[in-house]
Parts: structure tokens; C-alpha cells; sequence
């Protein structure tokens, strides 16, 4: 991740919105959790409806009933820790996590890489790494705990408190929007993050740091392959250092679409 100024230095929000369900969609998944009772993935789906429909409590609800059909539903474990990550709820995650881990030795690499990414957020450090470690040799599921773990190395720019207080001092500085929002990464607030990496760019449109950040986030954090392929094409108008290996992770020719002006600043 490029990080502070600007030159170099990563289960998650949960997809991004859709539009919410018809009530038919619903009544269609309810009848079908009652029909086929045994099921884990009706439950499942209900909770993919609920989180369209901004339901979380309904979500984790419906999410803990399909594991109770299976226990070892992976679908079911992985979206639901990335709802506990997206509310902070990194303990239950934890928990979650590690049960079925150890109940399931081939379980897949993002749910070892949710792992990761959880107790980084809790600040352990040292589990965050075995976590990682324990996912295969370069598993693309585990990029984005990987990105983490080498953003954590810059001590400065993973203190909170710090980066806020220099933000407070020169709030018109990119940089300092920039370097904030690594930190609040680091702290497990992707959208606070990217709220703060697009306000450096309003500053400062052809901020390196910034830009690339911003192709970080949206990729790793967002799961938009797409967008955030558009922030690294516009990054590599004004600088060519990739930390992060975007290109390989893309792998694919790089556009030269730029995003919308209000998602940046040109």
C-alpha cells in the first residue's frame, strides 16, 4: 500500500448494496426454508435478501439457522463474518472462525484469510500472522490480509490517534487525509478509509499515495474488481511502484477509464 505523503507504504464490506428485494423474494425463500427444512442454503439466502434489504440483526439471524441445519456450511460461516467484521464485531468472528478452522483442516484460504484480517483489526498481532501463514502460498483469497499484515509494518501510519491528530493540525493537507485513512484500515474501517482517500484526492487529484489507496480498498475491501482496476490505471498516470503486485492480482491488460468526478478528483 502506498502510504505516508503519498509514496509507499488492506470477511470486509459485505457487498456492496443492491437493490432491496421484492417482498415476493422473500415469501418465495421462506416457503422454501419450510419445505426443505434440512437445507442450510435457504437460510443463506434469506440473509443475502436481509443484507440487501440493510437487515443485519434479520441476517445474522437467518445465517446462525443455516449453520444450525450445517454446521459445516462455509458459505454461511464466511458471509457471516464478514457481517461480524463490517460491525466491528471482531470476537464473534473470532470465534466463528476458529471453530470451524479447526473442524475443517481443508477448509478454503479466505476463510483463513477472514481470520487474519479480524485479529488484525483486534490488534493481535502475532495471531493475525499464524492466520496468514496458514493460508497456501499465494492464494489470491489471502491478498487482502497479506496487504494488511505489510501496511501494519509502518508503525506511524497505523497509530490512530497520531494520524487523527496531525489531520486535526492541517486538515487541508492530502497527505494527512491520506496517511488517516491507512490508519483507520488498520483499525478495520474500510469505509471510513475510503471516505478519507477520496478526500485527499479532492485536494489532490494526482496524489499517488491516495490513488493507489484507493485502488486498495475498493478491490480488497469491496470486492470491485472493476473500479478498483480504474483507480490503478489513473495511479499509474503519475507514478509506477506497486507494493501490492495490482497488476498480478488484475491479471489482465490495465484500463485507461478514469472514474466518475464525483469519485475523484481528475
Amino acid at each position: 500500500m502506498l502510504g505516508l505523503g503519498g509514496k509507499s507504504n488492506s470477511p470486509a464490506s459485505v457487498a456492496s448494496r443492491q437493490e432491496a428485494p421484492k417482498p415476493d423474494k422473500f415469501q418465495e425463500a421462506r416457503a422454501q426454508v419450510q419445505t426443505s427444512p434440512r437445507e442450510p442454503f435457504w437460510p443463506y439466502h434469506m440473509a443475502e435478501l436481509y443484507l440487501a434489504a440493510d437487515s443485519t440483526a434479520e441476517a445474522i439471524d437467518a445465517l446462525k439457522a443455516s449453520l444450525a441445519v450445517d454446521p459445516g456450511y462455509a458459505p454461511s460461516v464466511s458471509l457471516l463474518s464478514r457481517v461480524y467484521y463490517d460491525a466491528h464485531m471482531y470476537p464473534q468472528a473470532v470465534t466463528l472462525l476458529e471453530d470451524f478452522l479447526t473442524r475443517n483442516n481443508t477448509a478454503p484460504d479466505a476463510l483463513r484469510a477472514a481470520l487474519a484480517l479480524n485479529y488484525e483489526a483486534m490488534g493481535d498481532n502475532q495471531k493475525a500472522d499464524a492466520a496468514l501463514a496458514s493460508c497456501t502460498a499465494g492464494a489470491r483469497d489471502a491478498d487482502c490480509a497479506r496487504v494488511l499484515a505489510r501496511l501494519r509494518g509502518n508503525d506511524s501510519a497505523a497509530t490512530l490517534a497520531e494520524a487523527k491528530r496531525a489531520l486535526d493540525d492541517d486538515a487541508n493537507s492530502a497527505a494527512n487525509h491520506n496517511n488517516y485513512g491507512i490508519a483507520l484500515l488498520v483499525a478495520g474501517k474500510p469505509l471510513d478509509a475510503r471516505d478519507q482517500f477520496r478526500a485527499a484526492l479532492d485536494l489532490d487529484g494526482a496524489l499517488p499515495g491516495a490513488l493507489y489507496n484507493m485502488a486498495i480498498v475498493e478491490t480488497f475491501y469491496f470486492f470491485d474488481d472493476s473500479t478498483g482496476r480504474e483507480w490503478y490505471a489513473r495511479y499509474l498516470k503519475v507514478d509506477n511502484e506497486d507494493p501490492d503486485n495490482l497488476k498480478a492480482h488484475f491479471d489482465s491488460a490495465v484500463t485507461t477509464t478514469e472514474p466518475a468526478p464525483h469519485e475523484g478528483k481528475p
